[in-house]
């Protein structure tokens, strides 16, 4: 077992490299939690096929890369699926809490310990432990070999799968990794003692590509090609962070910014329906919706107010889905597992291909959707400064 190495080096210039990811060890979801009409827990596949399990009434994670975990009552527990089926995994019961695996690695914390790195057979490959305070809370996962950690004095840095630091905590926070890049964000006070957020944009390896000057304020986390929605002083307009800040102005119509992927906005207007275009600025669907939701390739789960429908990035319309009352897109981590979409209508929960076509022809009573990256594994430590939240969907700050 290591413990964790702690650089104190400047952000720029920094010369330590993430260990590599594996192909084959990115964020994958290769199967969703759900409940069968019998109400057993189990795992649905994106072909349909479900994956019965010995756990009772116990909430069971998503299957990341063979991995998933179980909320018991003594604890988090870490399980692998094998050919014969679920396994625990030796040495991973009675967790605080768990993330998922990825690089070949996963962070857990046990009850009264720190965070610790273990593999897929459960030994410690790291333990997150510093000289002077405590890592106490980090992402669910490694992307592209990094892990984002907060401290208990509440800033943020980057750790490698090895659990070497190669961004120091200094951020107030730093978001998860979308193209390469990460949104951080670092507190600052003014002249006259006020407060100010700095954000800037980091790379895995921990370079700093792009600062945004104080007028200009990413409203989401979600990078294409480089590129990111911001709000600056004419409004809304897209950043090329890998060309020096570049901008794209948006028409002076999108009065907020409520959902960013694969290239595309979801706007809403001054009446408050929502309307879909891309980075350039360029309308793909007239904000008339009351529901715009992004999948995977630009595909779009779009309600009008009277019934759900699918419709392509282009803006044609896929497929009409009468009787579904909810259509979400699956995370966006499970579309290599070949996840689209869940819908529910009154007979169950389905799961539905970017065609619209229903996969599980029997119900399931839930399907689990949320999205990954949106759990944290924590630590017993107490949290002296909470973390600030970067800029998102729900941040007021998003409509001028």
């Amino acid at each position: 077992m290591r413990k964790l190495k702690y650089f104190l080096l400047p952000l720029c210039g920094i010369l330590v490299f993430l260990s590599g990811c594996k192909s084959n060890d990115r964020v994958e979801i290769t199967a969703l939690p759900c409940q069968t009409e019998s109400g057993s827990s189990a795992l649905v596949k994106s072909d349909g096929e479900i994956i019965g399990l010995d756990f009772s009434d116990q909430s069971v994670g998503q299957l990341v890369n063979g991995f998933f975990t179980v909320a018991t009552p003594d604890g988090v527990t870490v399980c692998r699926l094998t050919s014969d089926g679920p396994e625990v995994v030796e040495g991973l019961s009675g967790l605080r809490s768990a993330g998922y695996m990825a690089c070949g690695v996963m962070p857990v914390c046990r009850p009264g310990r720190h965070v610790e790195l273990v593999d897929g057979a459960g030994e410690t490959v790291a333990s997150l432990e510093l000289p002077d305070g405590e890592v106490t809370e980090t992402a669910p996962c490694f992307i592209d070999g990094a892990l984002a950690v907060t401290t208990d004095s509440g800033l943020s840095g980057l750790v490698d799968t090895e659990g070497n630091f190669v961004v120091t905590p200094r951020f107030a926070s730093i978001g998860p990794v979308s193209d390469g890049l990460m949104v951080a964000m670092a507190d600052a006070e003014t002249d006259g003692g006020t407060t100010v957020q700095l954000f800037s944009v980091i790379d895995v390896k921990g370079n700093e590509v792009f600062s945004f000057p104080a007028s200009m304020t990413p409203v989401c986390e979600t990078f294409a090609e480089g590129k990111i929605p911001v709000r600056c002083e004419d409004g809304f307009a897209v950043a090329d962070v890998r060309a020096g800040g570049a901008l794209t102005q948006l028409p002076r119509s999108v009065r907020r910014i409520e959902d960013v992927g694969d290239g595309l906005i979801v706007y809403r207007d001054s009446s408050g329906r929502r309307g879909l275009m891309d980075f350039s600025g360029k309308s793909i669907l007239d904000p008339v919706y009351r529901v715009l939701r992004i999948g995977s390739d630009g595909v779009v789960a779009a309600n009008d107010g009277a019934e759900w429908s699918l419709i392509g990035r282009d803006g044609t319309l896929i497929r009409t889905l009468p009787g579904f009352v909810v259509v979400s897109p699956a995370p966006r981590e499970s579309s290599a597992g070949g996840f689209a979409f869940v819908g529910r209508n009154a007979a169950g929960s389905f799961l539905l291909d970017k065609k619209g076509e229903i996969v599980n022809t029997v119900p399931l009573r839930t399907i689990d959707y949320s999205r990954l990256l949106t759990r944290k594994v924590t630590t017993d430590y107490p949290v002296r400064t909470a973390p600030v939240e970067l800029p998102g969907e729900e941040n007021p700050e998003n409509e001028p």
